[in-house]
């Protein structure tokens, strides 16, 4: 997944950004992993499309729970966008 110059430079501006190694680019909040195993009340297939997209299942989960299942406010959350 591909960020945009504009997407890279409001990432680089938002506190809790992670910067992916080797790649250049930034994205959401770190997860500590095996944080959010329990997956009660969050649709699979929501969880699997974000991991689609590139993200842990921790990061999925977690950014499923901040937005209310909303998958493409979950990617904006992840992103760093919102």
């Amino acid at each position: 997944m591909e960020l945009s110059k504009k997407e890279m430079e409001r990432a680089q501006e938002r506190p809790g950004m992670v910067k992916v190694a080797g790649t250049g680019r930034t994205q959401g909040p770190a997860i500590p992993q095996n944080l959010n195993r329990d997956v009660t009340g969050i649709p699979p297939d929501s969880i699997q499309m974000l991991i689609s997209m590139g993200f842990s299942q921790d990061q999925a989960i977690h950014a499923l729970r901040q937005t209310n299942n909303d998958v493409a406010a979950a990617a904006d959350f992840l992103l760093g966008s919102m």
